[in-house]
Parts: structure tokens; C-alpha cells; sequence
């Protein structure tokens, strides 16, 4: 059930590679035209590449066209960016406690006089956590040493440096005890125009049916195929009715270098800075049940140019999940067993990636659920069978008519009825546990409440009966001793 970013990628570089006007956005504000399929050369029209000693010599076969023919195009290049990844490395070259720091650019190289900062935090069991920044600026060629910097587990380091609204920062390190460290961090160009980007987006959403609520997990992945950094400004859109509990934890708080979700007002908010490249956002909320209601239906909101979704559901036997505009729901399994809907969207090619890329509206996923487990149900069925249990146990303190030789048939009668009647009611448990009425941990509180149960009628039911469980084989057993006894 993973997507895959393959065919996105060969449809992006397609795109893309009869203009580059999407990967370096030029100054202008008008948007730049994809160029049509249409206009793709003629692979027949260029020569053979035997007749071709070098590419400055390609424009030569127009003038061997025939006449009226319209001139070849040089075939697209492949001018896909493939941003440069930052470095954290020990050098065993450098005496311990070392640091040295790069800032490079997009093109990997060098930034002289560049300021950045070094971010230290201190983790102390008894003092807590504490932070402290020591700001730098590069060389003439573009580095900086800081020297005896300290060692320990309780010490992480890390590099940060910022350009137009846009953070950029290293992984965490330590200094280890051998050799110093050695960092590249990179910095690019930024834009917060969405419009003149090559961004786009795939969403996966995780349901789960909970006790009084739906929990929802979103992992947005982002792909960047631009030079520059993406600083989102204004894109949020509205959370659905009744949701709560909403929660980014796993994307390091408020750190303004990682990309994330945030809720503010009732609203998702994108924010932080997506640089050249792939990013993984994740995040998560739930919606309240209905009480009673076995149906529920749900617009969970995303952000604009998610042009792949994928929507898996926890599902229930009996349980079904229809979503607009999305093909049918298949049934599937997750690793331990437990069943699972799913269903995937994909973009529509045939519009174009300059569409897609054209627009700018929020993305929402309409979905379905039927068949819930209801909440009055299980509320229900646990409080009639607590009520027959308690029933139960009131009968059997006051039928105690014990005789001095053991439990009398009127008695006996009694235990036995109501020992059936909660076997009945464990095969109805049993029964709505299957079909999903009733959740696991009802389920659980009340089968050993039942059994329990039982097991005390059961075990009174052989109290001092002579091992028989019968009330009158011990009388029957005893006039055959006497009678055997006058015979002889």
C-alpha cells in the first residue's frame, strides 16, 4: 500500500524538461506556460549520432531539412535539480573537541562571509535542559573553526544558519573522544510564491475507530524540485467539525527549521521551511462518535497541490468506507493480521502538470464510514448483562436454604437456572464481540465478570454432595447400606 514517487518524477522531469522556467522561476510575475506535448521534436528529424561529432554541431541539421519542414529542436535536457545534502562527519585529522563548519550553496559551494550560529543544548537530570547559541560568521572561503568545545552525553550541537525567513540546520552531533567534527550545512535561495514552484504533495491518512471517537493520523510527504527553499505563508485550511486533541510532538515542538503542521485557530497551518527535496510531515487529531450512530461522514482537510491521497481505514468486520471521487475501497491486512480498508487516488495526467500545478485550492477527502460499532450499543449490552449478573449474584445470597445435610433441590434448582442463563447471556457476549458491538475492553471487563460468576454457581452446585452432583444419590446410596445390612 506505500506510494511510490516514480511515476511523479518521470512525469515532472517531462514537464519540466522543455522549459526550465518552473525550476528557476525567472523575476517576471507572470506565470510561465508549460510547453504543450505537442511541440516535442521528432526523433526522426535529428541525425544519427555518428553524424553528430559534438552537440555545438546538432543545429547544423536544420539547414537539411526539407523545405517547409519546421526546424528540429535540440532534444530536452535533463535540467531536474538535485540539491546537495548537508554532512556531519568525524575527522580524526582534527584534535578533539573541534568543530569545523561550511556553509555551501545551492551549487555545493563555498559562501564566504556567511553568519551562522551554534547551537549548543544541555541535558542535565538534575538541572533540566538548557540552551545557549554562539553566533559566527564564515572565512574568505566560506568555514569556521570552533576550537575545545566541550564533550559529553549531556552536550548536542548543532548548526544553523537563515536566509529570507527561511532556517536551515544541521542534525544533531556530539563530539566524540577521537578526532573533531567536520560539518557542511547548505543554504538556498527562498520563496513563499507556491504559484511559480514545482511543489507537490502526497497524503496518507490513517483512520482508527476508538472509544467515543475517530483518531485520524496524517503523513504528508512533499517533494521540492525547485533550487529553492519553500517558505509556506497563509496556506492553512479549516480542521473538520468536532475535532480535538490535535498534535505535531514528533516534529521537534517549535523548532522554525522543520517543516510541520501546526494548528492555530481551529485551522492547519503549513509552516516551516521545505527545502529542495523530499520532506516527511506528520501529525494528528481526532473527531468525536455519535452516540448510536453506526454511520459517519467526514471532510478531513489538506493542503493545496496534494495531488496523490491514500486513506486507510481500521475496519471491523461488517465495517465499509466509500469516499468521493476515490475508486472502491479494498479490503487488506496490516502486518498483525487486523483488517484494513484502503483506497488511493491518483492525479489526473491527462490535465497536465502545468494544471496541477496551476492549482491553488485546499484538497479535502470526503469520506464514509458505515457499520461503527456503536457507542449505545456497547453501553447496553454492558449494562444488561452487569444487571443479569447482579441479578444473578442477589439470587444466590437469598436462596442460601441450606439444609444441614447440603444444598436442598429448591435451591439447587435455582443455582442451576441461574447458571444457564449467564452461559446464555457469555454465548450473546461472544456473539457481539464477533460482529464488533462490543469493543475489547468491554469485552474483557465482562467476560471475566461472567465467568466469575459462573464459576461461584458452579463451584456451589458441588459443595457437599458427596462428589455426585446429584441432591438425592447419597439418600439412595445410604437406604442400600441399611437394607443390605438387615439381610445379612
Amino acid at each position: 500500500m506505500k506510494i511510490r514517487w516514480s511515476w511523479l518524477l518521470l512525469f515532472l522531469l517531462v514537464a519540466l524538461g522543455a522549459s526550465t522556467a518552473l525550476a528557476q522561476a525567472p523575476s517576471s510575475s507572470a506565470p510561465v506556460p508549460v510547453a504543450p506535448s505537442s511541440t516535442a521534436p521528432a526523433a526522426t528529424a535529428a541525425p544519427s549520432a555518428s553524424a553528430v561529432p559534438s552537440a555545438t554541431a546538432a543545429p547544423s541539421a536544420s539547414a537539411q531539412m526539407p523545405p517547409g519542414h519546421p526546424p528540429a529542436q535540440p532534444r530536452p535536457r535533463d535540467d531536474t535539480y538535485r540539491p546537495p545534502g548537508d554532512k556531519v562527519l568525524v575527522d580524526e585529522t582534527t584534535a578533539v573537541g573541534t568543530i569545523d563548519v561550511e556553509i555551501r550553496d545551492a551549487d555545493d559551494r563555498p559562501i564566504p562571509n556567511y553568519p551562522f550560529k551554534l547551537h549548543i543544548k544541555f541535558s542535565s537530570v538534575t538541572k533540566g535542559d538548557s540552551v545557549r547559541q554562539i553566533d559566527a560568521i564564515t572565512n574568505a572561503e566560506g568555514s569556521f573553526r570552533f576550537e575545545n568545545r566541550d564533550a559529553g552525553t549531556g552536550i548536542a550541537y548543532s548548526v544553523i544558519a537563515e536566509k529570507d525567513g527561511a532556517v536551515f540546520r544541521s542534525q544533531l552531533f556530539g563530539l566524540k573522544q577521537k578526532g573533531g567534527i567536520a560539518v557542511q550545512l547548505h543554504v538556498f535561495e527562498t520563496t513563499s510564491d507556491l504559484l511559480r514552484l514545482p511543489f507537490v504533495m502526497e497524503a496518507t491518512v490513517l483512520m482508527e475507530i476508538q472509544q467515543g471517537h475517530v483518531a485520524i493520523n496524517h503523513r504528508i510527504r512533499t517533494l521540492n524540485l525547485s533550487r529553492k527553499a519553500f517558505v509556506p505563508n497563509g496556506i492553512a485550511v479549516e480542521l473538520p467539525e468536532g475535532w480535538s486533541a490535535f498534535n505535531d510532538q514528533e516534529q521537534m515542538g517549535g523548532d522554525p527549521a522543520v517543516a510541520k503542521m501546526v494548528e492555530r485557530d481551529g485551522q492547519m497551518v503549513l509552516t516551516g521551511t521545505f527545502r529542495p527535496g523530499t520532506e516527511d510531515i506528520t501529525f494528528r487529531y481526532q473527531v468525536d462518535l455519535t452516540d448510536g450512530d453506526d454511520s459517519m461522514h467526514l471532510v478531513l482537510p489538506l493542503p493545496p497541490r496534494t495531488v496523490s491521497k491514500q486513506v486507510i481505514l481500521g475496519a471491523g468486520p461488517g465495517m465499509n468506507m466509500v469516499i468521493a471521487g476515490f475508486p472502491k475501497a479494498e479490503v487488506g491486512r496490516w502486518n498483525d493480521g487486523k483488517r484494513v480498508l484502503h483506497s488511493t487516488m491518483r492525479p489526473n495526467m491527462r490535465m497536465g502538470m502545468g494544471a496541477l500545478l496551476q492549482d491553488m485550492s485546499p484538497q479535502s477527502i470526503d469520506v464514509t464510514i458505515t457499520g461503527i460499532p456503536t457507542r449505545g450499543n456497547e453501553r447496553w449490552w454492558g449494562a444488561g448483562l452487569a444487571l443479569i449478573a447482579g441479578l444473578a449474584g442477589i439470587g444466590y445470597l437469598f436462596s442460601r436454604d441450606r439444609t444441614h445435610k447440603g444444598i436442598g433441590p429448591e435451591r439447587r434448582r435455582d443455582l442451576m437456572e441461574a447458571r444457564d442463563r449467564l452461559l446464555g447471556e457469555m454465548v450473546v457476549l461472544e456473539k457481539a464481540h464477533a460482529r464488533g458491538d462490543v469493543g475489547p475492553r468491554s469485552y474483557e471487563r465482562l467476560r471475566k465478570a461472567l465467568l466469575d460468576a459462573i464459576g461461584r454457581i458452579v463451584a456451589e452446585l458441588g459443595e457437599k454432595d458427596d462428589g455426585t452432583g446429584h441432591p438425592y444419590r447419597g439418600r439412595k446410596r445410604k437406604r442400600r447400606k441399611k437394607k443390605a445390612a438387615a439381610r445379612a
